[in-house]
């Protein structure tokens, strides 16, 4: 099976360590209970423009190649690997190429077939739909933590495992969404364990 997997919030713990940078760099005391969307400018109490390029600072940054995975991903992902085609596709900008890939070798070392990065989180220039991409590899499933990557994908006929986090929290799924609760489970999942 050919399986799409996002990193931010997926893989790795990127609110957390996107929080810890901001506070260190910005004097800004955001506590881990107040990090409840993907809005950073909300929350960070600043301009788009602004977040963007702390962001861009952010990924420049040691901060994002030392990150923590997500409890049990490293774990699953290698068993997954082991009898499965997995490809990262992350909306995060391209200028954050590098480091992406770094941070994936050092936490998951060849389990992916290739990163793709859709340059829909505070990039700049073109930028491509998940579902795109999940049709281009011929991704049957994504695991994926953003309601609004997960409805383009389930629109297009792809399955979502949807992780639960306070910022995909909705009455009603599509019906090709499923919300998941840990990476235990995403391995039986998809491995019919």
């Amino acid at each position: 099976m050919i399986i799409a997997v996002d990193m931010d919030d997926v893989l790795v713990n990127l609110t957390d360590r996107f929080r810890q940078f901001h506070n260190d760099t910005n004097s800004t005391t955001v506590r881990k209970d107040q990090s409840g969307t993907y809005e950073f400018e909300v929350l960070y109490g600043t301009t788009p423009e602004e977040m963007t390029r702390r962001v861009r600072v952010f990924f420049d940054s040691g901060y994002c190649i030392d990150i923590q995975p997500i409890e049990g991903a490293q774990e699953e992902v290698a068993r997954l690997a082991e009898k499965n085609t997995l490809y990262v596709v992350t909306a995060r900008p391209t200028f954050a190429r590098y480091p992406t890939q770094r941070c994936l070798d050092l936490l998951f070392p060849d389990s992916f077939s290739e990163v793709y990065l859709t340059n829909q989180w505070r990039g700049q220039g073109e930028a491509r739909t998940k579902s795109s991409v999940c049709k281009e590899i011929g991704a049957e499933v994504i695991v994926e933590d953003s309601l609004k990557h997960a409805q383009d994908c389930a629109e297009q006929g792809i399955h979502v495992k949807l992780v639960d986090r306070p910022w995909n929290q909705v009455a009603e799924l599509h019906p090709n969404i499923s919300r998941v609760y840990s990476w235990r489970k995403i391995g039986e999942v998809l491995s019919g364990r």
